[in-house]
């Protein structure tokens, strides 16, 4: 008897053909954007939870509690509180210091630049990153050994082994020679580690003066924990943040404070930064979720719409089958039989889209999404569960409806599809409610988005080529005219400026709080809407940049008033000032033109004033 339902419902599909590929290709689309949604967003909170001991595995955010606008903490923590925990704290099982940058590795006179993360030996016991080759108690046992991915392993060394042998990667302006030591797996899409090559911390003694890693007060790299089973975060928390400001200030006044972060919400955390991978405000994934169930209860409803409205044209049919002696339960179990096969094919086809379009998906989205309807958790049931409760709605309708008709009433067309039926009133209504809503939104979102691509950021972002050299100081001034004087004479170059921090990324945060006119930094990486200012916050906040006088020119600010750094300028190089507009109001200067900052910089004058421009 099934195996008839399914042969009679095929049938009627192909006898029904445009009917047949409406349903079909309508479902199939939503749920194909259902699919590929949940994918994406399922990576989102799939981040950091690949490592073995990730619910033992922690952030450390350090704060200041006088500071009402950072009262949230940051990430920044230094150099000395690694062995601090490691050597205090039995409820810490494992201590790692993690610094990142972007820096020149040569092999064979080629040279690229690569992610170059510093770490210490707990890094590989505390993370579930692969060693292919190596031992992890021992792999960076040694200060001058180098680990690095499978993928720089073939770029470096092509089919040799690479264990053994040497590279050069250059640590401010000098290259230092470093032997492979173990091949390690490239970290996963979702993790918040992004590395091409591990170095020992013991290596931060090229990048920083022995000052900065023999103080508390210079905050610059990240710190992680692996607690003990069974610790106690809080009390811990207590703990650390009551030691560390005994070490801190001599009058204990605990104005600091430590919290744990868990690792697997760093990337759906965005109050701190600190990792190669930016997080991301978990409720753009929430609203993903919302459209992806949207698109395919309009997918739901369009297809039992449909198929209610074949009703009036089955109804005869009906009849027939119950003078042949058809009971009304075999009725109900071919309409029903008829919604399953068309879901089938919905399904089949939904499954094939998401493979075609997941590639261009990936590609504007940076992501390396797969799928798999087999081997995805979850996956294979939710569609099952979507293939039989639309069937079953799709053809609950018509059969319980239907069924219950006498075959006279039917044979003679007494029975009428009600032209008020509420069902499908309420069907329509909410379809064509949520499909408004979808279009309006897509509407609104494609303003934003040309906005944001179209807005005048108040300086020339075209032709403008970043390069990021390492250097500070009179290192990176020296290097600058070397670049000016290679690249000067060439057609192509227009100019070349030199400054210290690059538009979209991290400058330095002051803090103009003290009545003795003290400048207070706060400290670097420390930008964005999210560190409000609280209203009893009566400090003059502002972000700080050091430019050579190419800049203003080279990216086309507009000097409004004043004038540009000048070269060789002896009264410029420690005693000018340029500012923007909305800075020359907050200081409720009508004239900002030599005049100085009312507290801090004393020495200083402001000597032009830019249009405001977009720095973040």
């Amino acid at each position: 008897m099934l195996k008839n339902y399914f042969l009679v419902a095929y049938r009627n599909l192909i006898h029904n053909k445009l009917y047949s590929l409406i349903s079909i290709a309508g479902l199939a689309i939503g749920i194909a954007c259902c699919l590929i949604i949940f994918l994406f967003v399922r990576h989102e909170f799939s981040y950091d939870n690949f490592h073995e001991n990730g619910d033992r595995l922690y952030r450390v955010i350090r704060g200041e509690k006088n500071l009402g606008e950072l009262s949230g903490g940051g990430s920044g923590t230094c150099f000395l509180l690694r062995d601090e925990l490691k050597t205090k704290y039995p409820e810490i099982a494992g201590v790692t210091r993690v610094l990142g940058t972007n820096t020149a590795v040569s092999r064979d006179n080629e040279s690229f630049f690569e992610d170059v993360v510093m770490v210490d030996p707990d890094f590989f016991t505390m993370f579930s990153f692969e060693l292919v080759e190596g031992d992890r108690g021992s792999v960076l046992s040694d200060p001058g050994s180098v680990v690095l991915t499978e993928e720089m392993a073939r770029k470096f060394f092509g089919g040799e082994d690479p264990v053994g042998k040497s590279v050069q990667i250059q640590l401010n302006e000098e290259f230092h020679d470093f032997t492979v030591s173990g091949v390690i797996e490239k970290p996963p899409d979702n993790s918040s580690f992004r590395f091409d090559f591990l170095l020992s911390q013991e290596q931060m003694k090229y990048l920083f003066p022995e000052r900065q890693l023999t103080t508390w007060f210079l905050i610059f790299l990240t710190t992680y924990v692996q607690l003990a089973p069974g610790a106690d975060i809080e009390s811990l928390q207590r703990k650390i943040g009551a030691n560390i400001n005994e070490l801190y200030f001599a009058d204990t006044d605990e104005s600091l404070f430590f919290k744990l972060q868990p690792i697997i919400e760093l990337h759906t955390d965005p109050r701190y930064e600190g990792e190669s991978v930016p997080s991301t405000n978990p409720l753009y994934s929430y609203i993903l979720a919302g459209i992806a169930a949207a698109i395919l209860l309009i997918a739901c409803i369009n297809f039992v719409t449909l198929s209610i409205g074949r009703t009036s044209s089955r109804v005869r049919e009906v009849g027939l089958r119950k003078v042949v002696g058809a009971f009304r339960g075999q009725v109900m179990s071919q309409y029903w039989c008829e919604s399953l096969v068309l879901c089938l094919f919905a399904l089949l086809l939904s499954i094939l889209l998401v493979e075609l379009i997941l590639p261009v998906f990936n590609d504007i989205a940076q992501k390396e999404l797969t799928f798999n309807v087999f081997t995805e958790p979850g996956v294979l049931p939710a569609l099952a569960a979507i293939v039989l409760a639309t069937s079953f709605l799709a053809g609950f309708y018509p059969a319980v409806y239907l069924s219950k008709f006498l075959p006279v009433e039917t044979l003679r067309r007494q029975v009428k599809i009600g032209s008020k039926n509420i069902l499908i009133r309420t069907l329509v209504i909410l379809q064509f409610t949520i499909s408004i809503f979808l279009i309006f939104s897509t509407f609104v979102i494609s303003s934003q988005v040309k906005y944001v691509s179209n807005a005048r950021l108040g300086y020339d972002k075209d032709y403008t080529v970043t390069v990021r050299t390492g250097t500070t100081g009179e290192d990176a001034a020296r290097l600058l005219e070397r670049y000016r004087a290679e690249l000067s004479g060439q057609s192509a170059i227009v100019d070349v400026c030199g400054y210290a921090y690059p538009i979209g990324g991290s400058w330095l945060y002051f803090n103009l709080s003290s009545d003795e006119g003290n400048t207070v930094l706060i400290g670097e990486d420390i930008t964005g809407p999210s560190y409000a200012k609280s209203a009893e916050d009566t400090s003059l906040y502002f972000y700080m940049n050091w430019v050579d006088p190419h800049y203003i020119p080279t990216m086309k600010l507009n000097l409004v008033a004043g004038r540009n750094f000048m070269d060789n300028h002896e009264a410029d190089l420690s005693g000018a000032l340029i500012i923007n507009e909305t800075f020359a109001r907050k200081l409720g200067y009508d004239d900002p033109l030599g005049q100085k900052l009312p507290r801090g910089f004393s020495s200083a004058t402001i000597v032009g004033v830019v249009e405001d421009f977009h720095y973040y």
